[in-house]
């Protein structure tokens, strides 16, 4: 393998990583506060909240992933304000709640940047997905969410949904 530089190899930093597993999973874990920490450099998620419950991100950067920067499900698990840039998929997945029963999951994204997703995969890879905990294909969760973000900067869309009683608002997308 060899790399040609796109310009002036001298000027920049050279980042490469093999690491195709999550940086982080999480599964079933509570009361955990990851605070004011950076993930970065990863081919999978970065963050993997996987069940559980008040599992929380507080401004922390999260950074180059190959695929989604953060996933989630369980109940009241979420990111506040956290800096999110340059996924190659989606931004968040929140998949907490149950449709069927309409429970809600209360999962949430707030206060948070985000930016610059899906450099890899361009179309339905927007900043927060509202997706089904089960199957994960984008069909249906419950009662999440996602305000005061700031999302900006990216090929798609801002934001997907299904499902019902999400609170989406104050979000500012350009």
């Amino acid at each position: 393998l060899y790399f040609w530089p796109p310009g002036d190899s001298t000027s920049g930093e050279l980042m490469l990583t093999m690491l195709q597993d999550d940086l982080v999973h999480m599964n079933g874990a509570k009361y955990i506060t990851m605070q004011g920490l950076t993930f970065e450099l990863g081919r999978g998620e970065l963050v993997y909240i996987q069940g559980g419950s008040d599992d929380v991100l507080d401004h922390c950067t999260l950074g180059d992933s190959g695929n989604d920067a953060v996933r989630i499900s369980g109940l009241r698990n979420g990111l506040s304000h956290c800096t999110l840039h340059d996924s190659g998929g989606e931004g968040v997945i929140l998949a907490g709640g149950d449709r069927k029963t309409l429970t809600p999951g209360n999962d949430f994204v707030k206060n948070c940047d985000i930016s610059h997703f899906g450099r890899i995969f361009w179309t339905y890879r927007p900043a927060v997905t509202l997706t089904d905990p089960t199957t994960g294909d984008h069909e249906a969760s419950d009662g999440n969410v996602v305000a005061h973000n700031h999302i900006h900067d990216a090929p798609h869309a801002g934001i997907l949904f299904n499902g019902n009683d999400h609170h989406i608002e104050y979000n500012v997308l350009d």
